[in-house]
């Protein structure tokens, strides 16, 4: 297998798990997957030397990231802490 075949392979299953993610019913579950799919395509953007794809999937993930770490805050304020 070449490597232009292993990066059209990665770019795929990226698109499969971004699309995939948007089948989720648990926000949190639709974000980490949407995580996953955006870093195959980081790292998809860097073995195409594809830029823009590098730059949207890296901010996405950032977002990402902090919209689970909102959800997480707040499931943490209402139920407090667990022993």
């Amino acid at each position: 297998m070449n490597l232009e075949m292993l990066t059209e392979i990665l770019g795929y299953l990226a698109s499969a798990l971004v699309m995939a993610s948007f089948l989720m019913k648990d926000i949190q579950l639709l974000r980490m997957i949407n995580i996953l799919g955006c870093a195959f395509f980081v790292i998809y953007g860097f073995m195409g030397g594809y830029l823009p794809v590098i730059l949207t999937n890296s901010v996405i993930i950032v977002v990402n990231f902090y919209q689970i770490s909102k959800i997480n805050r707040r499931h943490y304020a209402d139920d407090g802490p667990t022993a």
